[in-house]
């Protein structure tokens, strides 16, 4: 068995509702803004590997209107921890399966969070949106994830805090279950082991 983790929401906490918050808080925009802004069309392009970091840091800081955009930046990055037991969960985890991650992420923020959490060493392997060219709940990305590790889709449990993101997995052959904490991992496979 192959067990697949989404990050941010499963194995991170939710860091895009907590910068959006935050970001209102320091500057008075809207949430709805914001979330646009920072996971919305705005940024599809960069976080679909097809325009740099650097470029829609431009394009954002001329949207906001700010001169602070290395700030807001820096509460966007910051805003990401890890789930409370996440890395003890994934090391217990890889002792018994081969563990994945399947990410919607730009890729400036991928080396800021190892940096800070060295957590990409923790997994075997895994695909990045920007890498992908796509984001999930896109049907292509779990297609190259495949593709790329020469995995068989029978043998992947998928794990997402994203409702929408399942069904696309599941049409390919995984067995998709909906977690929002990390916690919920663990119980729901051995839940799956009794079937």
């Amino acid at each position: 068995m192959i067990v697949l983790l989404d990050l941010s929401g499963v194995f991170f906490n939710d860091g895009l509702s907590i910068a959006i918050e935050r970001v209102c808080d320091r500057w008075g925009f809207e949430p709805a803004f914001v979330k646009e802004v920072l996971d919305g069309g705005f940024s599809k392009d960069c976080r679909e590997g097809r325009e740099s970091a650097e470029s829609y840091w431009e394009r954002a800081q001329r949207e906001f209107g700010i001169d602070e955009i290395d700030e807001l930046k820096q509460v966007y990055f910051d805003s990401y921890e890890l789930q409370p037991g996440a890395k003890e969960a994934v090391i217990r985890l890889k002792k018994q399966y081969r563990l994945g991650f399947l990410s919607n992420s730009p890729p400036d923020r991928v080396p800021y969070l190892d940096e800070k959490f060295h957590f990409l060493e923790l997994f075997d392997f895994g695909m990045w949106s920007y890498e992908a060219g796509c984001r999930k709940p896109g049907q292509s990305i779990y297609e190259q994830l495949l593709k790329k590790f020469e995995l068989d889709a029978t043998e992947i449990v998928f794990f997402d805090d994203g409702r929408k993101n399942l069904p696309p997995a599941e049409a390919l052959g995984m067995t998709a279950i909906y977690v929002d904490e990390i916690s919920q991992v663990e119980p729901a496979l051995e839940k799956l082991s009794q079937t």
